[in-house]
């Protein structure tokens, strides 16, 4: 009776915890759906979004003179979704999933990072599609956090070490690396950006100076935005770099044109620099509900990756020194095995090749698809009976039937209606000492002053040379072992008219200067941060603007020196920041990649911030500062000389102490009659005793 009352006490108990385990769980989905439908409704008050990923391939090839070649590759994967959800970083297609967890770990608005090898001769080629300077660069954008912007910093700068095999944990680590501009840069992105002045109103200047960068989060709060700028001029770019930044890529270099991605023939040239940047923009096709607001209060962002790599090759060899043209075509070009040729990513969306014409120039360019003669097209022969060398220029009717399609600048063509039977082979011709028309509109070059270890100075020169004023912002960052004098800054304008100055030496602004804009000067901090200087000023028509500062040269403890001390410290590229028009830049060769409709949509179309003014970013030489050095072989030679001694008398003594003397002397050994004989015979007895 007593185990039938307790099997019945067992059910009645299992029964009611099965009932009290489904109204918690009704009572908690109930608050889920409850939830859901809140967010739902404060979301679709707020914005209404497609949830896609699509990505895009273009190359764009531009012949330079004495037998160089550019070729800008970029891949861009865009994301459009609901960021404000923690969910959506969950789920990855296209999108890098190491990207994603970065941009929610550190709270990143968005970053750039650059890693070049040599030198970009602004004068002789005019501007590249992306500017960079000798070594890594790093520009960051992010909302502070809770942890504090400088652990923010700690974070990116440690996980894009691990992530691209870099030594850009020193950015944080050695403090001299990293620093605040002010006005030299602005985000790239135009989606949510504000320039906010502080006292809760808004501005639409891009380029002001009062202004920070902010974003408007969802309740309509104002963040500003912090800027964390870190160069490494001594980091060396290989292969090591360019793999993880290949594993980004949806087809890798498998298919599209990441084959062209072959490092044996990428580091194998004069110049290679390559970018990675994060950043949101403002996708017209997923804002169709707020068409009548601006793109400032862009409701839902898309958030973009931008991978470029620019290579410029120098073809001008023994193979090519004694003619009068350059013939390649991209199978040699880029090392590509079989002659395969090229044909879209099964994934991508878009892909083109752009080849740049220069109208302006007599570059003589001609193009050949010589995949086209290889699969015996009859429209082909029919339309190149009466032109063997094809030249692209009278075959309009032919590249028509083909997709290829030929604008005022650019012959494009578009690899979505090659394939991998039928690829695309293109063989480049053009002239190899052609002369460009126009000047560059500003260069920057800087050099070192002085001589010996003691003492040395930095001069710098901006050259303006367009028939109008232009404003310029400069901006240096100098570690804190050169001791500036702040009162050597020097600082004036030369025109053909005559010259002004800026700074007096005593390092105050000219009251009545009107071309000096703004003026930030911040001494270092021994071992902790750089000394900076950024100046804003305004360039008249044909100027050189000169700047120089004297400075003296630490003494550093003999840790503190690099393992190749005697090669020197390496002084990050000062940049300039130049507003140039752009309709001059339409008219000439020199600047027209850099805002191209055909390639950089989003730097063109800024919303509210469209202007004739475009932002041009110039950076100049890398410099070499020799510091007191001290004479490292000096401590082998004490440590060898000291362990000599060491050994040698603490040898000897311990010999002596622990040796155990004995006479080994015996009545049947023969005894010397010799006087020191017989002393040592003495001494044992002696010793003995005896």
């Amino acid at each position: 009776m007593g185990l039938k009352a307790l099997y019945n006490y067992n059910v009645v108990l299992l029964v009611v915890i099965l009932i009290l385990s489904i109204l918690v769980n009704i009572n908690e989905a109930t608050k889920t759906t409850t939830k859901k439908q809140n967010d739902d409704d404060d979301q679709s008050s707020y914005a209404t979004f497609n949830e896609t990923q699509s990505f895009f391939e273009e190359l764009i090839i531009k012949p330079l003179p004495r037998g160089k070649l550019m070729t800008h590759v970029q891949f861009t994967t865009e994301w459009n979704s609901n960021f404000l959800e923690k969910s959506t970083f969950q789920h990855y297609d296209l999108f890098p999933r190491s990207i994603g967890d970065l941009i929610t770990r550190v709270g990143i608005e968005e970053f750039t990072l650059v890693f070049t090898q040599g030198r970009w001769s602004y004068s002789e080629w005019g501007y590249p599609v992306r500017a960079a300077p000798v070594g890594v660069e790093l520009i960051a954008w992010m909302k502070p956090l809770e942890k504090g912007i400088d652990a923010q910093w700690r974070e990116l700068t440690h996980s894009l070490s691990g992530l691209f095999c870099a030594s850009m944990q020193f950015l944080y680590q050695v403090p001299h690396h990293t620093s605040s501009p002010n006005r030299s840069f602005r985000p790239e992105g135009e989606s949510n950006i504000y320039n906010y002045n502080g006292d809760g109103n808004e501005e639409d200047s891009f380029s002001s100076s009062t202004t920070t960068p902010a974003i408007k989060l969802n309740n309509g709060t104002i963040v500003p935005l912090e800027l964390r700028y870190g160069i490494l001029p001594r980091e060396s770019v290989c292969t090591e770099n360019l793999t993880p930044w290949v594993k980004l890529l949806p087809c890798r270099e498998q298919s599209g044109l990441g084959k062209l991605l072959n490092p044996h023939k990428l580091y194998d040239v004069h110049y290679h620099s390559m970018s990675i940047t994060i950043r949101k923009i403002c996708n017209k096709n997923n804002n169709n509900n707020n068409s009548n607001d601006n793109d400032s209060s862009c409701s839902s962002p898309t958030l973009e990756i931008v991978q470029s790599l620019t290579i410029v090759n120098d073809l001008n060899n023994h193979q090519h020194q004694q003619q009068e043209t350059i013939e390649t075509n991209l199978d040699n070009l880029f090392g590509l095995k079989g002659n395969t040729g090229l044909s879209a990513c099964p994934l991508a969306s878009r892909s083109k090749i752009y080849i740049q014409k220069q109208p302006s120039l007599n570059t003589n360019l001609k193009i050949t698809n010589i995949g086209n003669n290889n699969n015996n097209n009859n429209n082909n022969n029919n339309n190149n009976n009466n032109n063997n060398n094809n030249n692209i220029d009278q075959q309009s009717d032919n590249n028509n039937k083909n997709g290829e399609k030929e604008t005022d600048n650019f012959y494009i063509y578009d690899l979505m209606k090659y394939s991998t039977n039928k690829p695309l082979k293109l063989k480049i011709n053009w002239l190899k000492n052609f002369k460009r028309k126009y000047e560059t509109p500003v260069v920057a070059h800087s050099h070192l002053t002085g001589y010996g270890q003691e003492r040395g100075g930095i001069a710098t020169q901006i050259f303006n040379t367009e028939n109008y004023a232009i404003n310029v912002t400069y901006f240096q960052a100098i570690p804190w072992y050169l001791r500036l004098y702040f009162h050597t800054l020097k600082f004036n304008i030369e025109t053909s008219e005559k010259s002004m100055d800026g700074i007096r030496n005593d390092g105050d602004s000219s009251s009545s200067s009107p071309f000096l804009l703004y003026k930030n000067i911040s001494p270092a901090e021994t071992r902790s941060s750089p000394s900076t200087i950024e100046l804003s000023f305004e360039m008249p028509p044909n100027s050189v603007a000169s700047m120089s500062i004297e400075f003296d040269k630490v003494f550093l403890h003999y840790t503190e020196h690099p393992p190749d001390a005697n090669r020197g410290f390496d002084l990050g590229s000062g940049v300039v920041t130049a507003f140039i028009k752009s309709s001059n830049g339409i008219d000439g060769d020199a600047i027209h990649l850099e805002w191209s409709n055909e390639t950089y949509n989003n730097n063109n179309n800024r919303g509210n911030h469209k202007s004739s003014i475009i932002p041009v970013r110039i950076y100049t030489e890398g410099l070499l500062i020799t510091l007191p050095t001290p004479d490292f072989s000096m401590l082998y030679n004490v440590i060898t000389l000291t362990g000599t001694v060491f050994a040698l008398f603490f040898g000897s003594m311990i010999n002596i102490l622990i040796r155990r003397f004995k006479n080994t002397f015996t009545g049947n050994d023969f005894v010397s009659d010799r006087p020191i004989a017989k002393i040592y015979r003495r001494i044992l007895r002696f010793i003995d005793g005896k």
